[in-house]
């Protein structure tokens, strides 16, 4: 199984003044409710550390997803709420990252098996923001093919305020665009043979800022083989399917 922090704040014992001011444990913790289609529909107000509840418009059954990067991804839903005001629940947010696309994606970047030094030397050139770099790769062009390309800028993208992301077969988290693009990385990285210790070590070269959900996130990718046949179902259907 993956998990997540639960709340995505650091220890109680670390907290300043500033971050009580700030991000306050009396802030109400919220469901954010979107349908079928991947549309937001509300938010509800819970005692229950913030998720995301994909809700079916016309059975009403929920199924109930954590954020990889809980602070980020609540912030990034609550600025397209503001950007868009009711506009919003017209774009499709969430968006479902099926077997066959991930399959696609891995044909369209070539992400498969090869010589040591083949996949060294791919690995290297390709993850810079080429046919490796899933976030401005892979799902640049999935958002054109759903329709939704020019919704949100690159800058917003880049800055963890675009869409979400859920992985057929990983369980129950959704991931922003740029952890969602980490996460196909990792998936690729096993798909060449690269072994975990190599991932995560090309990973950290690669940027060595990378967080801890950047990593989760690589990590729940190369270990999606272990769990897509115990979570085939998938509660939403994008705008080409």
């Amino acid at each position: 199984m993956n998990f997540t922090d639960p709340d995505g704040r650091k220890p109680l014992g670390q907290w300043t003044m500033e971050d009580f001011k700030n991000d306050s444990f009396n802030t109400p913790p919220d469901d954010y409710v979107f349908n079928e289609k991947g549309k937001y529909v509300r938010t509800n107000k819970t005692n229950r550390p913030d998720q995301l509840v994909i809700e079916n418009s016309k059975s009403k059954k929920q199924m109930i997803y954590q954020f990889n990067d809980p602070k980020t991804d609540v912030a990034a839903i609550k600025y397209n709420i503001k950007k868009f005001g009711e506009n919003f629940k017209n774009h499709q947010y969430v968006y479902a990252i099926t077997e066959s696309w991930l399959s696609f994606f891995q044909f369209d970047s070539s992400a498969f098996e090869k010589s040591a030094l083949g996949r060294y030397f791919e690995a290297a050139l390709g993850s810079l923001g080429n046919e490796l770099d899933p976030a401005m790769y892979n799902l640049s062009d999935f958002l054109l093919q759903q329709g939704e390309s020019e919704t949100w800028t690159q800058s917003e993208i880049k800055s963890d305020k675009g869409p979400l992301y859920i992985f057929q077969g990983d369980g129950y988290q959704v991931y922003n665009h740029m952890d969602a693009g980490n996460f196909i990385w990792g998936y690729f990285m096993n798909a060449m043979k690269f072994n975990y210790n190599e991932t995560i070590r090309g990973a950290k070269m690669y940027n060595s800022n990378d967080t801890r959900a950047d990593l989760r996130s690589i990590t729940n990718g190369f270990n999606l083989n272990n769990y897509k046949t115990i979570f085939k179902y998938i509660p939403i259907k994008n705008n080409t399917e």
